[in-house]
């Protein structure tokens, strides 16, 4: 098999040598492109003009951004707590889906007639589409603990002015919105606090009328109370034995008036036995002296002076000689054994006188001729009329004493049970009482909320608050943002190059032509090669012509390559603007 091979210029192919493997070398798509440069050069440069006229006829795209500042709240948060705690990027992100919303975006598409010319055949939901998508917001960090300190809002479209005003008005909005909602949300809080503070207060009304309802109805067993309940108590036994004592006393007096009536009521018998006549003989009159006068004696053990006596050595047992009680005793157990004596020597001297004018009186003369005894006998009636009041005073004392200490005994028995009662009420009291404390707590803590949320109310409504200020305007635009046209221009020159390689060698693979024996198989035989053709120095080849006129396409296309290059570098570095 006899081929026309082609060797790189020194490296002619050795004798017997082939291909390692079957299938395009580098060699042969470097010869296919070089047969096809012409060609390639024409598709590239076409390409190339076709791409810098689309590039050039897509309309400029211009944006305007505008800065909005994160402005902190002015009063400390230690006097006045916002009622707005979420974080700055939950609040942007919330702004950001009310104001770009389909009825807002529409809004402003109506407002600034935006997109006059694709309204004319496309949908509104592919125009609120296409504007949310032109609209952005970005948030820009600020120097202390990464937190958000401004944001940007931009907007890009054709019509650099039309932009400008899109961009500030969105700022406007997120200013207002935020001024809104901050408002809106200070004062729903405040309106909650005062609602739930109601709820608490008529919850505290109901503990406080059921704990003043429980203390009514059982008064004097309260807890609090147990100290003048057990002083209270103390003071009743005190009474309890003045009570006992004021009953001995008065029974002691008792007796001593039912001693002092008897013997009251013998000297009377006996006086008046004396003043009437005698019936019976002097026999008669002295018998019946005789008795009364036993009688006499048989009641003086029972003198006055003895039980006052009596009583002064029981108290001596309990008090001192200078209580006041055994000194007034012995006063009145002086002042009644004088009266004693007195009586007992008046009645000897009526007795004697009686017996000794008995024999020779006749009754009616007896009474004229003994007038001491008449008068004796009237004090002695008026002295048992006077025993038998007091001792009338003593039963009525002794009565009230009676009814004193039953009444005394009655409220002891009360104070005892109620003493009794006081760990089950003090139970119960703690049930009510923390029921009680909860519900004041929780009444205070609400009532100190709502005053805080009002202030912080007031404060979102005189903007003391944290807000957002306008920290730059958006400008309009001079400059483009879209398309990057250096950048399309060379993608697009690129690209014209690609096809045009690619469209060289799909011609090549399609004529099926054998560029060089390194496309043989292994196993085909080379019958014969045809020799490298050298150039000469002067300027000739092997078969007598000039080597630049096969060089020309070469430096055309070099030359064009260097042209397009130069271009894009000036348009890209603004030497040439469009």
């Amino acid at each position: 098999m006899l081929t026309k091979t082609y060797s790189p210029p020194g490296r002619p192919p050795a004798a017997g040598t082939g291909p390692q493997f079957p299938g395009f070398h580098p060699l042969s798509i470097i010869r296919m492109l070089w047969k096809h440069k012409l060609q390639v050069f024409l598709v590239w440069i076409a390409l190339s003009a076709i791409a810098a006229l689309v590039v050039m006829r897509i309309p400029p795209t211009y944006e305007a951004k505008a800065t909005i500042l994160v402005d902190s709240q002015k009063i400390p948060d230690r006097y006045v707590t916002s009622t707005v705690n979420t974080e700055v990027e939950d609040r942007i992100a919330s702004l950001r889906q009310q104001i770009l919303g389909p009825t807002q975006l529409l809004k402003l598409v109506n407002q600034f007639n935006l997109y006059k010319d694709e309204r004319k055949n496309t949908p509104e939901e592919e125009i609120i589409d296409r504007m949310s998508q032109d609209t952005k917001v970005t948030l820009e960090r600020g120097w202390t603990r990464d937190r958000t300190g401004a944001f940007t809002v931009s907007y890009e479209g054709s019509d650099p002015h039309v932009v400008a005003q899109v961009a500030n008005e969105i700022m406007d909005l997120f200013i207002k919105t935020n001024v809104l909602n901050r408002e809106q949300h200070a004062e729903g809080t405040t309106e909650f606090m005062a609602d739930q503070l109601q709820v608490a207060k008529k919850g505290l009304d109901e503990q406080e009328a059921q704990l003043a309802r429980y203390k009514l109805a059982h008064n004097d067993e309260l807890p609090q109370q147990e100290t003048s309940l057990a002083a209270t108590l103390q003071r009743l036994q005190l009474e309890l034995q003045g009570n006992e004592d004021a009953i001995n006393r008065a029974q002691q007096n008792k007796v001593m008036m039912e001693n002092s009536i008897s013997e009251a009521e013998s000297s009377v018998a006996s006086l008046v036995g004396m003043l009437e006549p005698d019936a019976g003989g002097g026999a008669s009159g002295g018998q019946n002296a005789s008795v009364a006068a036993g009688a006499y004696k048989a009641l003086e053990p029972q003198k006055e002076s003895d039980v006052l006596q009596a009583r002064l050595d029981l108290l001596r047992v309990r008090y001192g000689d200078d209580h006041p009680e055994i000194k007034r005793l012995r006063a009145e157990i002086a002042q009644m054994r004088e009266m004693e004596n007195k009586a007992a020597a008046q009645a000897r001297t009526g007795q004697q006188a009686k017996a000794g004018a008995a024999p020779v009186a006749s009754p009616s003369t007896a009474g004229l001729r003994s007038p001491a005894l008449v008068d004796q006998l009237a004090k002695e009636r008026e002295r048992l009329s006077n025993l038998k009041a007091q001792l009338g005073l003593i039963n009525k004392e002794l009565e009230f004493r009676g009814n004193e200490r039953q009444a005394i005994l009655s409220n002891i028995k009360a104070y005892e049970a109620r003493l009794e009662n006081l760990p089950r009420r003090e139970q119960e009291m703690e049930g009510l009482t923390r029921d009680y404390q909860i519900s004041k707590d929780n009444y205070r803590s609400l009532l100190d909320k709502k005053l805080s949320a009002e202030m912080a109310a007031e404060m979102e409504k005189r903007q003391q608050a944290e807000k957002f200020t306008p920290l730059e305007y958006a400008r309009i635009p001079e400059v483009p943002v879209k398309p990057n046209r250096p950048a399309l221009m060379a993608l697009g020159c690129v690209a014209g190059l690609l096809i045009g390689l690619v469209v060289a060698v799909s011609r090549e693979v399609k004529r099926g032509a054998l560029l060089g024996e390194w496309e043989l198989p292994p196993h085909v035989n080379i019958m014969g090669r045809v020799p490298w053709i050298e150039i000469h120095p002067d300027g000739t080849l092997s078969d007598g012509s000039h080597w630049w006129r096969r060089a020309w396409p070469l430096a055309l296309v070099s030359s064009a390559l260097i042209t397009i290059v130069c271009g894009i570098a000036a348009v890209y570095l603004g030497w040439v603007p469009f």
